[in-house]
């Protein structure tokens, strides 16, 4: 699944302000995709229906899924050995919890900077439009290598957000 990132750079300040939060919003909707790819790909894994994967799954926190794909994909042999370390990295990449859970300071004209506080660590990250636009470049480029990887088509994680709409009603 491929996410269309805007091209243009914006010229004046306010313009450049709303590309970032707009580019922000793509990093969410990435990281989405991401979840959905590991979620599909233990659905694979496990051999069961979508229902039974979202059932067993959707409680589940990313870095729970990703230890329970890679034990399942060890199985395998060393037919899975790129896409494990890639789903190893990914969280760390991503930046994903300073950016998820983090304190956003929107202060700076046409940057973001987002601080997070964990029990003794602290993270910060500064993101202009372009740097933001980079990291969701490369956030894509690595979801859409494990989902080849992995062998999950955009057809099979479908069938996990067919199977939780169902759950929802």
């Amino acid at each position: 699944m491929s996410l269309v990132l805007p091209q243009t750079k914006a010229s004046n300040q306010a313009l450049n302000h709303t590309a970032i939060i707009q580019t922000y919003g793509l990093f969410m909707v990435a990281w989405s995709v991401i979840e959905s790819v590991i979620q599909t790909a233990i659905m694979k894994q496990l051999g069961i229906d979508a229902t039974r994967a979202v059932v067993i799954t959707g409680k589940m926190q990313f870095n729970p899924r990703v230890q329970l794909l890679c034990g399942l994909l060890k199985l395998e042999g060393d037919k899975y050995e790129e896409a494990i370390k890639l789903l190893n990295k990914t969280e760390g990449f991503a930046h994903r919890n300073v950016l998820v859970h983090g304190n956003i300071i929107v202060g700076m004209p046409g940057q973001l900077t987002f601080v997070k506080y964990d029990g003794g660590n602290s993270a910060k990250r500064s993101f202009t439009f372009d740097d933001m636009h980079k990291h969701v470049t490369a956030l894509t480029d690595r979801t859409n290598k494990l989902q080849s990887l992995l062998d999950v088509s955009d057809a099979d994680m479908q069938k996990i957000v067919d199977a939780t709409l169902a759950m929802a009603t």
